[in-house]
């Protein structure tokens, strides 16, 4: 893949957590994250999380959230789905 790309990640398996860790040395934009009932999403180092609550107490699908979120090797992409399947959507910058 390539800067440009569409990057697309999603789990397997619903109501897990899910990662998502590039390459070394690729750099990826998420631009989209489905969100259900206490959908938080963010980055971690493998070790700290920093996280954003996509849906609060919400229990219908409200589409996803738009958002700006670099994640590289080093800090990368997390998402606890609760009762969903994890993903999102991006475009690969470097």
């Amino acid at each position: 893949m390539s800067a440009g790309d569409l990057v697309i990640g999603q789990s397997g398996t619903g109501s897990v957590v899910y990662q998502f860790q590039p390459a070394v040395g690729v750099e990826i934009m998420v631009t989209w994250v489905p969100t259900l009932s206490l959908t938080s999403f963010g980055f971690t180092n493998g070790t700290n999380i920093s996280i954003s609550y996509g849906a609060y107490n919400h229990v219908t699908f409200e589409g996803g959230k738009n958002c700006k979120l670099g994640i590289n090797n080093t800090h990368y992409f997390y998402v606890n789905a609760n009762s969903t399947f994890g993903g999102f959507t991006g475009i690969q910058i470097k």
